[in-house]
């Protein structure tokens, strides 16, 4: 069985599952007939009577606008998956969205129809299925394909001249992420903007989240004797053991593959993708993975063999 005959079943599934949305919608639709009331309550402060109201059809052809788009999305994105992986990451995303608008769409007939007046229609327990609708893009992204693993009969790089006993080698990287240096600005002007404006609670979960994100921005990496460990801010915040580490390669990473941009963790491993491209693999004594879209990916990857050919 072929690489793409095993990725062709989870594309389909996948794909099949972006359109659900939109035909939970129409089915919802059809059902209702005319029994739909003119107005339904569409917003809530929190889980007793409506504060919010739309007029049913408007607020209908709004979600099938977007529910639609999402569909259609799904289906390009799925056509031009072979030349473009990365375009895969519409699906989970895309569908997050269109799932909860046709949720909430749902939930406001329902509750409306149930309290036979808006003003009256209470949500209460309901709000759980926007929040298990917008899950549903998860559930996608477990279905799509994954990218085989690298052949682990492939000879593995190493450095020109093997490393004697008691010989020391460092190696040093970057990883440079322009999306989370300019993210990081903008959550700090949140920041002050909050400050000044609110309160200063808001402010702080702002400027907290403008710290974890600008350390994505460039982080560091060093290949030693010890293993592998990455550093912002001055800080060592993730270090994998020489031990721990069963070979080092080069390989072309997609972000759609490791889940996105950022540190991720999934079914494969964990990974820093601050881009697609080249980046460090290791493949890790637990048989799991860990990847780094790092500068001059076979510098460290050829130390890292040559150290394990070493302690060997």
């Amino acid at each position: 069985m072929t690489a793409d005959s095993r990725r062709r079943p989870r594309l389909l599934a996948a794909t099949a599952m972006a359109t659900a949305p939109l035909l939970a919608l129409i089915v919802a639709r059809i059902a209702w007939a005319d029994s739909l009331p003119h107005t339904v309550a569409s917003h809530w402060s929190g889980t007793t009577t409506a504060d919010g109201f739309s007029e049913t059809a408007t607020f209908f052809w709004i979600v099938l606008a977007l529910t639609t788009v999402s569909a259609a999305g799904a289906v390009v994105a799925a056509a031009l998956a072979q030349r473009r992986p990365s375009a895969l990451m519409w699906l989970p995303i895309a569908t997050s969205l269109s799932a909860t608008a046709a949720a909430t769409w749902i939930v406001s007939v329902i509750t409306t129809k149930s309290a036979g007046d808006p003003h009256e229609a209470v949500l209460g327990w309901w709000i759980a299925l926007p929040l298990l609708a917008a899950g549903w893009g998860l559930a996608i992204f477990a279905v799509l394909p994954r990218a085989a693993a690298a052949d682990a009969t492939e000879p593995v790089p190493t450095l020109a001249r093997p490393l004697q006993q008691g010989e020391r080698a460092v190696w040093f990287g970057r990883v440079r992420s322009t999306w989370a240096a300019w993210l990081a600005g903008a959550l700090l002007i949140g920041a002050v903007a909050t400050a000044l404006l609110t309160e200063v609670w808001p402010a702080l979960i702002l400027l907290l989240t403008a710290f974890v994100v600008g350390a994505l921005a460039t982080v560091t990496v060093r290949v030693d004797h010890t293993g592998l460990s990455l550093q912002s801010w001055g800080l060592r915040w993730k270090r994998v053991p020489l031990e721990k580490i069963a070979s080092a390669r080069v390989e072309t990473l997609r972000p759609m593959e490791w889940g996105g941009w950022g540190y991720r963790v999934t079914g494969r491993g964990s990974a820093l993708i601050s881009h697609g491209g080249d980046g460090l693999v290791l493949s890790l004594d637990n048989r799991r993975a860990f990847a780094v879209t790092v500068e001059d990916p076979d510098g460290a990857a050829r130390l890292l063999n040559s150290l394990l050919v070493r302690q060997s």
